[in-house]
C-alpha cells in the first residue's frame, strides 16, 4: 500500500508562490478562501484538502502584504467596461463556478485505511503535543503509517472493510432526495455564494469596535490586516515559533482568552467570529 503523501517544503514554497499570483487576478469582492483553494489545485495539479489551513494562513499573509488589493478591485469594480470584459473572459468550469450540490441525506462514503489511522491518531497526538502545527501532525501521521508493523495496520485494514460494509447497507436503504427538495438547495447554496466573498461587510461588537478604535463595521480583509499589524506592533508574534501568537492583555481580554496564551496566528479568525455579524 502507497504512503500517504505529506505536504513537503517544495510544495509549501509552490503554495506560498501562487497564493499571490491568484489574488491577483481575483475579485476580492465575490472570491473566497475555499474557491481560491480550488484554484490552488487546479494550478498545481495536486489534491491539497489535507493543507487548509496552510493554505489560509498563505492567503491572510498575502492579503496583508498586498493591501492595495482592495483599491484595484474596487477600482475595477467601479468600471462598468472592465467589468463587462472580465464577464467575457469566464469560461466554463473556471474560477467562480458553483460546485455542484449533493444530497445531505446521502450516506457518508467510507474511510480507507489511512483515514481510520489519522482519525483514531490524530486527537491523541493533539492531545500530546498541543502546540504542533497542522503541517507537523501531518508529517507525524505520515511517518507513523510508513513504518508500522504489517500487524498493526491490519487493524485498521480490518476497520476499513467494515465501513465499506456499513456504507454498503445504509446506500441500499437510502432515499434520495426529491428534484424539487434539490432544487431548493441549490438555491440557499447561490444565495450564500452571493452573500459571500472577502470584502463582505460585517458588523462589529462592542468588544471588537472598542478594540478597533471604534470602528463600527469592518470586512475580513480589513481586520486580519489590522490584527496582523496589532500583533507585530505590540511584538506578540512568538520568537521562537513565528506562527504563533502570545496574547497581550487587551486581545486575550478581546478573545475570551487567558493573557500569555500561545495561539496559532493563522487560527485567528475562529476566535474572532463571535465578534462578526453579517449585514
Amino acid at each position: 500500500m502507497d504512503s500517504p503523501e505529506v505536504i513537503g517544503p517544495s510544495l509549501e514554497d509552490e503554495i506560498s508562490r501562487c497564493v499571490p499570483e491568484l489574488l491577483l487576478q481575483s475579485d476580492l469582492d465575490k472570491t473566497t478562501v475555499s474557491a481560491l483553494h480550488r484554484e490552488l489545485e487546479l494550478k498545481l495539479g495536486r489534491d491539497l484538502s489535507q493543507h487548509v489551513e496552510f493554505i489560509r494562513h498563505q492567503i491572510t499573509e498575502a492579503l496583508t502584504k498586498r493591501t492595495d488589493l482592495i483599491k484595484r478591485a474596487h477600482d475595477a469594480a467601479s468600471t462598468g467596461a472592465q467589468q463587462k470584459k472580465k464577464a467575457l473572459k469566464k469560461k466554463p468550469g473556471c474560477r467562480g463556478k458553483t460546485k455542484e450540490v449533493t444530497d445531505p441525506t446521502r450516506p457518508k462514503g467510507p474511510k480507507g485505511p489511512y483515514m481510520m489511522f489519522c482519525a483514531e491518531r490524530r486527537p491523541k497526538i493533539k492531545k500530546e503535543k498541543p502546540n504542533l502545527s497542522f503541517q507537523d501532525i501531518a508529517r507525524q501521521l505520515g511517518t507513523e503509517w510508513r513504518t508500522m508493523s504489517d500487524s498493526v495496520r491490519a487493524q485498521y485494514e480490518h476497520m476499513a472493510e467494515n465501513d465499506k460494509t456499513r456504507y454498503a447497507k445504509e446506500l441500499a436503504m437510502w432515499t434520495p432526495l426529491s428534484s424539487a427538495e434539490m432544487e431548493k438547495l441549490r438555491e440557499e447554496q447561490r444565495k450564500r455564494k452571493a452573500a459571500g466573498g472577502l470584502q463582505v461587510m460585517y458588523k462589529c461588537s462592542p468588544e471588537l469596535s472598542k478594540f478597533l478604535g471604534g470602528v463600527k463595521e469592518i470586512n475580513r480583509q480589513a481586520l486580519t490586516t489590522y490584527l496582523w499589524k496589532y500583533f507585530r506592533k505590540n511584538d506578540l508574534m512568538d520568537p521562537i515559533n513565528k506562527r504563533y501568537v502570545v496574547a497581550n492583555e487587551k486581545l486575550a481580554k478581546l478573545l475570551e482568552m487567558s493573557p500569555q496564551q500561545r495561539f496559532l496566528a493563522f487560527s485567528v479568525s475562529k476566535h474572532i467570529n463571535r465578534h462578526l455579524t453579517k449585514k
